[in-house]
């Protein structure tokens, strides 16, 4: 990523983390020196995600589908938030791909027993 290029990512996540700190009812918050250092961490760590990714973790943050009671929001709450998001996500697809390779072959995705339930049913 050029210069530019990381400037203007930085500044949408920064943007982006802004809002999500808002969203929350918490006495202390993250200031700027700290909201920076988040946006390079996640830069760094999470480099393949697209805005669209950060915001939908963000949002399902906010409904608290990560953590119920969140008591306060710092860099290991956020970076845990999107780990939790990339793994669920490298879940799904891990899924989906195996489920279209099993309708290749003529397979859907049903448990062992399930399949040849029929043949075990005649005996």
């Amino acid at each position: 990523m050029g210069k530019n290029g990381l400037i203007a990512a930085q500044s949408i996540l920064t943007i982006i983390l802004r809002d999500l700190i808002k969203s929350f009812n918490l006495g202390q918050t993250m200031d700027d020196e700290q909201l920076a250092d988040l946006a390079n961490d996640i830069i760094d760590q999470y480099y393949f995600l697209k805005i669209e990714d950060f915001r939908f973790c963000f949002n399902r943050a906010k409904n608290g589908f990560y953590d119920k009671g969140i008591y306060r929001l710092d860099a290991s709450v956020v970076l845990s938030w999107l780990k939790k998001y990339t793994d669920d996500r490298i879940s799904s697809a891990d899924e989906k791909s195996y489920n279209e390779h099993q309708s290749t072959k003529g397979e859907t995705n049903i448990p062992y027993f399930e399949k040849y339930y029929d043949k075990f049913k005649k005996w």
